[in-house]
C-alpha cells in the first residue's frame, strides 16, 4: 500500500507491528450511533496514534460491521414494524422464564422465545392455524429473523406443526400466566388513557376448534341480520364447532377491557354481567 495513503504523520502498522516506533493508544469508546442510510453502528473514536515526536497522529473512524443476513439494513414492511412494537412492549418475560425453566436439560431445537414470538405473529396477522403461520414464516425471512429463528438455517429453522401443537399445550399450562400479561397491559393503558373503560360495548366471536375429539368445546350458532343498499333484509348464519370468545371494549378507542372464554352454546346474556364486573376491576372501576 502506497505511503501517501496514511495521513502525515501517522505511524504505519503492517502485518499487526508498526514499521516505525510509535505509540497506540485505544480511547473509551464513544456512545454508538446510528447511521441513517445504513443503519450500522458507528463507534466515533475508537483509536489514537502517536508518533516517536511525541505529536499525536491520526484518528480512526471505525464502523461495526452487522449481520451478513440481517434484515435491519433494509427498509421493513408496516407490518413487520408494527409486530415488533407490539413484541417490545409485551410483558412476556414472566411467562417465558416459565417455559424455558420446563425445558431445561432438554432439546432445545427450536427456542421458546422464538416460538412465541412467532405464536403472537400468527395472532397480529390473522392466520387461523398452525399451518397458515409455517407457510407464511418458510416465505418471509424478515418475519423469521424478527422472531427469533436462525437466519442461517432458513427455512429449516421453522418449527413442525408437531411443535406448535405442544407449544400450545404448555400454554394451557401456564394459563394464569397469559391472563396477568393481558390484565398488565390492561392497567398500562388506563394510566396512560384516563376515560378508558368509560364507553364500553359487547360482542362475541366465535373460535372453531377442528379436532372433534375436544370433550368441552361444543356447537354454536350465530345469526347476522341486517339490509342491503337496495333495503333488503338479509340474514346469515354461522355455525361451528369451539368456543365462545365474549369481549368488553372501550368503544372510543377499540381496544379491549375484559374477555371469556365459554363453550360455543354459551349465550351472550350469561356472560354479560361477569365480564361487566371483570371490565370493572380492569379499568379501575369504571
Amino acid at each position: 500500500m502506497s505511503k501517501s495513503l496514511y495521513p502525515r504523520g501517522c505511524a504505519r502498522i503492517e502485518g499487526g507491528q508498526e514499521r516505525r516506533e510509535g505509540k497506540v493508544v485505544f480511547l473509551p469508546h464513544a456512545k454508538k450511533g446510528l447511521d441513517s442510510r445504513s443503519k450500522s453502528s458507528i463507534v466515533n473514536v475508537v483509536c489514537a496514534i502517536t508518533t516517536p515526536d511525541g505529536k499525536d497522529g491520526c484518528q480512526m473512524r471505525i464502523i461495526t460491521q452487522g449481520s451478513l443476513f440481517s434484515w435491519e439494513i433494509v427498509d421493513g414492511s408496516p407490518q413487520i414494524e408494527r409486530l415488533r412494537r407490539i413484541l417490545a412492549v409485551l410483558p412476556d418475560g414472566k411467562l417465558l422464564r416459565a417455559l424455558n425453566k420446563e425445558r431445561k436439560g432438554r432439546r432445545d431445537d427450536y427456542p421458546l422465545e422464538a416460538v412465541w414470538n412467532s405464536v403472537v405473529a400468527a395472532v397480529v396477522f390473522g392466520h387461523s392455524g398452525p399451518a397458515s403461520l409455517i407457510r407464511e414464516l418458510q416465505r418471509n425471512a424478515e418475519l423469521r429473523e424478527l422472531c427469533g429463528f436462525d437466519p442461517l438455517l432458513g427455512e429449516k429453522a421453522v418449527p413442525r406443526d408437531y411443535v406448535y401443537s405442544r407449544f400450545f399445550k404448555k400454554l394451557l399450562r401456564h394459563a394464569d400466566l397469559v391472563e396477568e400479561m393481558f390484565e398488565r397491559l390492561v392497567e398500562r393503558v388506563r394510566r396512560l388513557v384516563p376515560d378508558y373503560g368509560k364507553d364500553l360495548a359487547v360482542d362475541s366471536k366465535a373460535l372453531a376448534t377442528y379436532g372433534r375429539k375436544d370433550g368441552e368445546a361444543r356447537w354454536g350458532v350465530k345469526t347476522y341480520r341486517g339490509v342491503d343498499e337496495k333495503g333488503k333484509p338479509w340474514e346469515t348464519v354461522v355455525k361451528w364447532f369451539g368456543y365462545k370468545l365474549h369481549l368488553i371494549v372501550d368503544a372510543k378507542y377499540e381496544l379491549p377491557v375484559a374477555w371469556e372464554v365459554t363453550k360455543a352454546n354459551e349465550a351472550d346474556s350469561v356472560q354479560l354481567m361477569p365480564t361487566r364486573r371483570a371490565s370493572a376491576g380492569a379499568a379501575g372501576g369504571a
